[in-house]
């Protein structure tokens, strides 16, 4: 096997790893590199280091492919909006309403949806936390060290994020305001998961009452389906559904992901799906993209195709 061979090899697993995983790009950058050395371990011809070399360099070429094709998401994403929940969204953010909840099951779609809507002319400092990951700069993908004034044990790390929230922006001085202005940006806005897991617990709810009457630049955004009307009742915080998928963001799915995937090892599937492509939309309208994914993702493995059955 030449280098081209390996090569293509190498491209083979990294559009497999973009289309099919979800999660840290570093992480995946390491699961690749374990299964690149596996496709060319029996290879005596060929160093690991430069095989390594030639994925690195794959990798890196397709890592900017995606990003200059994710500029192009915002219009495909939410594209059912008519507007309003764009409008409605910013409206929050600029009237510094400390406290939002988004109803959705969809977690990621909504976080991208903030990542591009940040790029394409609004300037957002974006965060992210979740259970198991904690507190991320989703810009940088960089992990967040939550520091408190008063370091403590917490029973739960939920309690955790929402002190350290309570505590960076509660009193903020006047000119930090100011200059936060000057700077250019809209605010820091903080997306959170798993926060109806403990909404039962008295201290998360005075927390979030605190969040709730912050006077900063900053905007806390629960992201779930369960406790929006708890939070509505307790605290007063509006809540907001984002639109439902379109069928310009199921197309985008399929095909910039599934037949993706899957074309090099079968390559009639994109001909097939192009010709039926109404009837396989249709198949999977009204599930999460997950699901969609799951659900096509098992047919192709029993059937070589993403046809619905007859």
């Amino acid at each position: 096997m030449n280098n081209e061979e390996i090569k293509e090899a190498i491209a083979d697993q990294i559009e497999n790893y973009f289309n099919c995983m979800e999660g840290n790009e570093d992480e995946r950058f390491e699961g690749m590199e374990k299964d690149i050395i596996e496709i060319v371990e029996e290879i005596e011809s060929v160093p690991q280091t430069e095989c390594v070399d030639i994925f690195s360099e794959e990798f890196t070429g397709k890592r900017k492919k995606k990003a200059r094709k994710d500029e192009l998401d915002i219009d495909v994403l939410y594209s059912k909006d008519s507007g309003e929940f764009k409008k409605t969204l910013l409206t929050h953010i600029q009237s510094r309403i400390p406290l939002v909840h988004i109803n959705t099951k969809n977690e990621n779609r909504f976080s991208t949806y903030m990542h591009l809507l940040s790029r394409s002319g609004f300037n957002l400092n974006l965060y992210w936390w979740d259970m198991v990951d904690g507190l991320l700069d989703i810009k940088t993908a960089e992990k967040i060290d939550i520091k408190t004034p008063t370091p403590k044990k917490y029973e739960i790390e939920q309690e955790k994020i929402l002190t350290y929230l309570v505590d960076n922006y509660q009193t903020p001085l006047r000119k930090d305001v100011d200059n936060y202005i000057k700077s250019g940006k809209m605010a820091d806005v903080y997306i959170l998961t798993d926060i109806q897991f403990c909404l039962h617990m008295p201290k998360i709810l005075r927390l979030l009452k605190k969040i709730n009457n912050l006077n900063y630049y900053v905007c806390v955004m629960i992201v779930d389906e369960e406790s929006g009307a708890m939070l509505k009742e307790v605290c007063e915080v509006p809540s907001m559904t984002p639109p439902a998928l379109s069928k310009e963001e199921y197309k985008q799915f399929l095909y910039g992901t599934l037949v993706r995937g899957v074309k090099r090892r079968i390559p009639q599937i994109v001909e097939e799906t192009k010709n039926n492509e109404e009837a396989i939309l249709a198949d999977i309208e009204g599930k999460t993209l997950l699901e969609a994914g799951h659900y096509l993702s098992l047919r192709v493995v029993k059937t070589q195709s993403f046809l619905p059955k007859k």
